[in-house]
């Protein structure tokens, strides 16, 4: 199922003000932990606006940005995700091989 900004946000504050677990969001909400656990990591680091999704076109400055500071200092997937609010997080992977094309090694 898929949820409004305004949904992602309700379970998110529940969860922070600690009225739920992030296992008990899950299964009252019906689904998988870690989706949650993206939403409360991009709630954590850039407020409201991180759960508010907007269509971006990144330009390949960013791209490679993103990608050299993913490798730089290690950041998975996820956390490269929340940290630029990429809002899916297979976009650095994605990037990676537009920078990078012969680029084979998962991340």
């Amino acid at each position: 199922m898929r949820y409004k900004p305004e949904g992602r946000l309700e379970i998110v504050k529940t969860i922070a003000e600690g009225r739920l677990t992030i296992n008990e969001a899950s299964e009252e909400y019906d689904m998988h932990k870690s989706e949650i656990q993206r939403w409360l990591a991009e709630y954590t680091l850039h407020g409201e606006e991180g759960i508010i999704k907007k269509t971006v076109k990144y330009d390949g400055r960013f791209k490679q940005m993103v990608v050299e500071d993913m490798r730089k200092n290690s950041l998975s997937l996820r956390e490269t995700a929340v940290k630029y609010k990429l809002g899916n997080q297979a976009m650095p992977l994605v990037f990676e091989r537009g920078v990078c094309p012969k680029a084979k090694k998962k991340i």
